[in-house]
């Protein structure tokens, strides 16, 4: 038993001594390529500084904002509209809501709009600036598109433009605009541009969050006017009704003009009907007050975004320091170097025993 533990002491300490032996091996193999390793490092430090003379930083345009609350008539009024087929902040209010207003920020149609928007109100349209200042063109001159003219008119675009704004469209919700709530126990968001042309990202901001607005008081608008016709035709049908109950009323009366007081069953229509009158009175009070507060609400156009600060010329400007930069770049390169020298060795050893088995 005791010879059985010694042995595999031993063949523990030999283990030991082998991997030490191993890492030892390496650690004198990686120091022999240091010329190598000191070659990439000097590939990363051009890197380095190459990166920080071309790449001039970006500044940020920044808005914060609370999206406000159910717009439009509540309580009783809710009830009774649901059942007559009112929309009292389903499309808008599920369209707006907060867990979906960061995604609408960063929707196709509403970017389609801020690009195709005049550029500080000069013929020149945002989606021209910004191929303009990211230097888009001469990168299509290899694709002979870089004659292509934006039309803000959707019925006269072609195909070759769509393509176009879609592929734009990828690259500034990738790279440009980020919308966001980082403090989950707070209301507000954040939509902020980067760009290196801090006139051009304030620009862009701005117009944003006007064809938002612009989007929801549209959306709103249509809903509230078709509330309106609705609650207006319900009104008018109850108001027939309601003339038609009292008239039964009287025609009920003058049936029996004579009733004998102990003989209540020839009082039962003429009570009916008053019951009749009596809850459509009450219907036509509620469907009156409800229009009116529509009507109201149209007249109020509730704001959506509550701002509670906005980008202000000079932007922030963000700029990583020659030091970091290059830092970045030697450790970068460094590590790959480190990758090549480590293959290289395994391939080498892997190929010799393959030859001497082969043997």
């Amino acid at each position: 038993m005791s010879e059985n533990l010694q042995n595999i002491k031993a063949n523990k300490t030999i283990g030991t001594n082998e991997l030490i032996i191993n890492i030892i091996h390496w650690i004198r193999y990686i120091l022999s390529k240091w010329k190598v390793l000191a070659l990439f490092a000097i590939i990363g430090l051009t890197g380095g500084v190459y990166y920080y003379n071309t790449h001039k930083g970006n500044y940020t345009a920044e808005y914060s904002f609370i999206v406000s609350g159910g717009n439009g008539p509540s309580g009783g009024y809710s009830g009774i509209a649901s059942q007559l087929g009112l929309d009292v902040g389903g499309t808008s209010g599920s369209l707006f809501d907060e867990n979906n207003i960061i995604t609408f920020f960063r929707s196709r149609s509403i970017l389609d709009k801020v690009l195709y928007s005049n550029y500080k109100n000069s013929d020149k349209l945002i989606i021209d600036r910004y191929i303009e200042i990211n230097g888009i063109k001469d990168k299509w001159s290899k694709n002979n598109i870089s004659a292509i003219k934006f039309n803000a008119e959707e019925s006269k675009r072609t195909i070759q433009e769509d393509s176009v704004i879609n592929g734009i469209y990828k690259i500034i919700v990738k790279s440009n605009l980020f919308v966001d709530k980082p403090d989950r126990k707070s209301d507000i968001i954040y939509a902020r541009f980067i760009g290196n042309d801090q006139v051009f990202c304030k620009t862009f901001m701005d117009e944003l969050m006007n064809q938002v607005s612009l989007f929801y008081k549209e959306t709103k608008s249509n809903n509230d006017l078709r509330n309106v016709e609705i609650l207006q035709r319900q009104v008018d049908s109850v108001k027939n009704t309601l003339n038609a109950s009292i008239r039964g009323v009287a025609v009920a009366i003058d049936n029996t003009p004579n009733a004998n007081p102990s003989q209540q069953v020839v009082r039962v229509e003429s009570q009916r009907r008053v019951v009749d009158a009596e809850t459509n009175k009450a219907l036509l009070a509620e469907l009156t007050k409800n229009l009116q507060m529509t009507k109201m609400a149209m007249q109020r156009q509730p704001i959506l975004l509550q701002i509670v600060d906005y980008p202000i010329l000079p932007l922030e400007f963000t700029r990583t320091g020659l030091i970091k930069t290059v830092a970045i770049g030697v450790i970068v390169f460094l590590i790959i170097g480190l990758v090549v020298v480590v293959l290289t060795r395994v391939y080498t050893q892997v190929k010799h025993l393959f030859i001497i088995d082969k043997v």
